[in-house]
């Protein structure tokens, strides 16, 4: 993939010593969560469950920020009773921006970076996979994007955080809620639409 004019080298790039600083913010379909399978190969690991959100495909307009600490998705995306979900960083196993290859199920993800993703007409994926907490086990979470940038964007700032301890937060706190009051959700629903 050809380095953008605009976007800096990601090794160039320091984050400060701080928990909860966004470092990007990109609205995207939801596409839930499954089971990765049992590999330690990250793609390998996503395809099995990609096939699976694809074969129940049920889009949510959803927000996924990405801080210095983890992730926060807030689903549905406008909605002043959003759920957010909580992602600390230092629970992150393995993350990708990959596009699907073919238009039958079972399909193959392939990075972005390819040329068999460059050539395909599938939207740009941002796919995550974090172990949980609660139970011991992982699960593999996709997220559909706008451009082949936002899903870039999200995977750059990931790696960027999950090589930066100095700005992770123990993996109860997390960042103050995103969700706005329903009058100022009114009033961006009028302004924008």
């Amino acid at each position: 993939m050809k380095k953008s004019k605009h976007l800096p080298d990601p090794s160039s790039i320091k984050l400060p010593p701080t928990a909860h600083v966004p470092l990007a913010r990109c609205r995207v379909q939801l596409l839930g969560r499954a089971a990765p399978a049992d590999t330690p190969d990250g793609l390998l690991a996503t395809q099995k469950p990609l096939n699976e959100l694809y074969e129940s495909y049920s889009p949510v307009q959803s927000v996924l920020i990405a801080y210095t600490s983890g992730f926060v998705l807030r689903t549905p995306a406008d909605d002043a009773n959003a759920e957010e979900l909580w992602f600390p960083i230092q629970d992150l196993m393995e993350c990708g921006a990959v596009r699907a290859i073919g238009s039958h199920l079972p399909m193959t993800f392939a990075p972005l970076s390819t040329a068999e993703a460059q050539s395909s007409r599938n939207p740009a994926l941002f796919t995550f996979i974090f172990k949980r907490r609660d139970i011991a086990v992982s699960d593999c979470w996709a997220v559909e994007c706008k451009s082949d940038r936002a899903a870039t964007a999200l995977l750059t700032a990931c790696m960027l955080a999950h090589k930066n301890p100095a700005g992770w937060a123990s993996a109860v706190d997390r960042p103050p809620s995103t969700i706005t009051n329903k009058a100022s959700l009114f009033i961006l629903s009028t302004i924008y639409h």
